[in-house]
């Protein structure tokens, strides 16, 4: 019998919804000794504790081959070979160019080239991504060799990406020593001591978050995972080393040595934000200290009086060295990786992650008693005599909510050239009258892979401390990879203004921020001025202005960015005469680079108005790929009384309409 029931029988819907998740948390261990022992292992074998709580009920799994090998089953190769680790490994080779000294760089690059063929081959893929002024994919994951040899090669004569930051520090604190020597200043060697090492801490904080984002893109990559990372001056504790030119007295009794210390363990928040994020990810990191053993030393050093004078004799460049030594280290040991210092060879650096990867067991088992988000102490041992464990040091259980907000970060991090997500602003001369120019300000975020995205907006002109413009929206899309720009007209004085603009992801809570200083001359100072100039082109997106809504339109490009040669490209500007000059301008433009291209000249007889918008377009597929200068200048009976110039970079690839992260 079949008994039906009409809908109007059905029970009411109460409204409870029950959701049930569960989660599972792995511990990777790399296991070393007589290959009979290693090869009979049973949990019964292994002592696992988290946070000081021993884990009984877990279950393990092994990925190690029972082979004949001197200390570890398949391995003690006499010969470095990618088919030597047992599962397939993802290499990342991470650049991080402003903790790079030049020769560093140089070195690194050189080393990745002698290990790609040494680790990259079969079921093994490796990725190239560099951080300088923006970051960049250099070489997606490809398992091959060639493909990432021609990308390194790509990276080493990229000018944009290297920084000389790193190479500098020896001059940084050489003007600290001769503020005391030759200033015979204390209190200002204090106040360059301590803005050097703001600057440093700064630098530090906003490269280890951008390697953390870097990491988050990885989320869906299947373990395990490795990232090289080459750095030469990173430090958890930066700034930290400048205190080494004065003594424990002057540094109890003076407020800005103190606020040296404050600042140097602050640093170390977003170092443990880049090792909680590979825990959480079972990353392991095997650093390299790009420069190896040839360490830049210092060249300055203080006079008997100076010394006298700070109570210390510093010790800056042991100090620094150690500092990032301690550093490296600490992120290899808390990943479960290793790290080199000392120029190790690329055969021996391979040798070592293919020994850690050619025998692993992986411990799985219920995390629910521990708290989420929050790094949980590991150790693990063999209760076998002979057989060694190597694990990481650190476990990150994710919850529900950071796991969607890894998710969605992996998708915002890295856009397809290779450019982090980031708020980005300009704004787009339009006019001049009544002594305020008239701009359309321009704010937006880069299209990602999320299908649904929600962005809340805001901007402010700030002008002497006073916010004298703002706008704000919210901005939504259902389609993925649409850009979203919010666009408001405004009304500005002449002065100098900061732009401050702030980008809020409902969805996954993220938020992102911009800061741009840019300043518009006062027509009344001069016979003729010029501001600067704004570089548009067209794209796809969705372009809010006043609650109207358009499909596509035209978006200023940033200094950083690359034009794309397959669009038209506009110029714009806006020419102003002063108040009592009533003479003809004659403008003269010109685009020189690999190739060149001459506007006529414009005559403006302004007549009773003060200012005339300039605008130059340039045709899709005219220019080559290269560096380029635009160059206004202003005639006033054929002499020059005003000029600007904008430097551009042309490339062929698509898609360089997107924006890139200054920060």
């Amino acid at each position: 019998m079949v008994l039906v029931t009409a809908a109007a029988d059905e029970p009411p819907d109460s409204g409870v919804v029950e959701r049930t998740r569960s989660s599972l948390a792995l511990l990777d261990m790399t296991v070393t000794g007589p290959p009979e022992a290693v090869a009979s292992l049973t949990a019964e074998d292994f002592k696992i504790r988290v946070n000081l709580t021993r884990i009984r009920d877990f279950r393990l799994d092994r990925h190690c081959p029972v082979g004949s090998g001197d200390d570890v089953p398949g391995a003690g190769p006499s010969r470095t070979d990618a088919a030597l680790t047992v599962v397939p490994v993802r290499y990342v080779l991470y650049f991080d160019q402003r903790q790079l000294t030049l020769p560093g760089r140089q070195q690194s690059i050189d080393l990745a080239r002698r290990l790609v063929p040494l680790l990259v081959g079969g079921d093994n893929e490796a990725m190239i991504v560099s951080s300088a002024e923006r970051i960049a994919v250099i070489e997606r994951f490809t398992s091959d060799p060639n493909s990432l040899l021609d990308g390194l090669e790509r990276l080493e004569h990229d000018r944009e990406q290297w920084d000389a930051w790193s190479t500098q520090e020896p001059d940084r604190l050489a003007r600290v020593v001769r503020i005391l020597n030759d200033e015979d200043n204390l209190h200002r060697a204090i106040a360059a001591a301590r803005g050097y090492a703001r600057e440093e801490r700064w630098r530090t904080d906003r490269d280890l978050r951008r390697l953390a984002v870097a990491l988050a893109w990885l989320g869906d990559v299947a373990p395990p995972k490795v990232v090289l990372y080459f750095a030469d001056t990173v430090r958890s504790n930066a700034g930290e080393h400048y205190l080494t030119f004065f003594g424990e007295s002057l540094q109890r009794k003076h407020p800005l040595l103190s606020g040296i210390g404050t600042d140097s363990l602050m640093a170390g928040l977003p170092f443990d934000a880049v090792v909680n994020e590979a825990s959480s990810q079972g990353i392991r990191f095997y650093p390299v200290l790009g420069q190896g053993l040839a360490t830049i030393q210092d060249h300055a050093y203080p006079t008997a009086w100076s010394l006298e004078r700070t109570r210390q004799v510093p010790q800056s460049s042991i100090v620094r060295a150690r500092d990032v030594e301690g550093t490296l280290d600490s992120m290899a040991s808390e990943t479960g990786g290793a790290a080199f210092f000392h120029g190790e060879t690329a055969w021996a650096i391979a040798r070592k992650i293919q020994t850690d990867f050619s025998c692993l067991y992986v411990a799985s088992f219920d995390p629910s008693r521990f708290g989420e988000d929050a790094p949980l102490r590991v150790v693990a041992e063999a209760r076998v005599p002979g057989v060694r464990v190597h694990s990481r040091g650190r476990m990150v259980v994710r919850s529900e909510e950071a796991t969607r907000t890894a998710r969605l970060l992996g998708a915002f991090s890295l856009s397809d050239d290779g450019d982090t997500v980031a708020v980005r602003m300009s704004l787009v001369p339009t006019g001049y009258s009544d002594g305020r120019y008239s701009a359309l300000l321009q704010v937006s975020v880069p299209g990602s892979a999320i299908p649904s995205t929600a962005w809340d907006i805001g901007a402010s002109v700030v002008l002497r401390d006073r916010v004298v413009e703002q706008a704000s929206g919210r901005l939504q899309v259902s389609r993925p990879g649409v850009p979203l720009v919010l666009e408001e007209e405004l009304q500005l004085e002449p002065g100098s203004y900061e732009l401050v603009a702030v980008a809020h992801e409902r969805a996954s809570d993220l938020i992102f921020s911009e800061q741009a200083d840019l300043e518009w001359p006062d027509p009344d100072r001069g016979e003729a001025s010029l501001v600067p100039v704004t570089v548009l082109q067209p794209t796809p997106g969705a372009f809010f202005r006043q609650g109207d809504t358009r499909t596509s339109g035209s978006l200023a490009q940033l200094a950083t960015d690359a034009i794309d040669r397959d669009l038209p490209t506009a110029f714009v500007g806006l020419v102003c005469r002063g108040r009592k000059h009533r003479a003809t301008l004659v403008v003269e433009r010109t685009l020189v680079g690999d190739s060149r291209v001459d506007f006529p000249p414009v005559v403006f007889d302004l007549g009773e108005e003060r200012c005339a918008q300039l605008r130059d377009l340039v045709p899709a597929n005219v220019l080559t790929s290269g560096r380029y200068r635009y160059e206004v200048r202003v005639l006033e009976d054929g002499r020059a009384v005003s000029s600007t110039a904008r430097e551009l970079v042309v490339r062929d690839a698509p898609g360089a309409v997107r924006g890139t992260h200054p920060g």
